[in-house]
């Protein structure tokens, strides 16, 4: 990811994304080809729109990827490094936490 995809993400969303998120998208540390950069926190620009469509615009969610599945990560862009899981099925999944740390969720 670049800064003209961030640029990109902040304005469709109406939000401006934490550092940490930005810092790890400009290096991510996973191959370019992984599931884990094309589904877990997703480096193409297009599927995070699509799949941020589930969230209002300007809400305090930004999706940052899925399990391929029913269930979306998201983050607050408030700077809390926690990561929440929602489920697209409708448990009661909706607010999960996935990960307490930023660094958790990369591990």
């Amino acid at each position: 990811m670049n800064p003209f995809d961030i640029t990109l993400l902040e304005k469709e969303f109406q939000i401006k994304l934490p550092a940490f998120y930005v810092d790890t998208m400009f290096n991510i540390p996973f191959e370019e080809d992984s599931f884990a950069a094309e589904f877990t926190l997703s480096n193409d620009v297009h599927r995070l729109i699509y799949t941020n469509g589930v969230f209002k615009k300007n809400g305090d969610r930004f999706a940052i990827g899925s399990d391929g599945g029913e269930h979306i990560y998201f983050i607050k862009h408030n700077g809390e490094e926690t990561v929440y899981l929602f489920d697209l099925e409708g448990s009661d999944d909706q607010n999960t936490i996935e990960a307490t740390s930023w660094q958790e969720y990369l591990d």
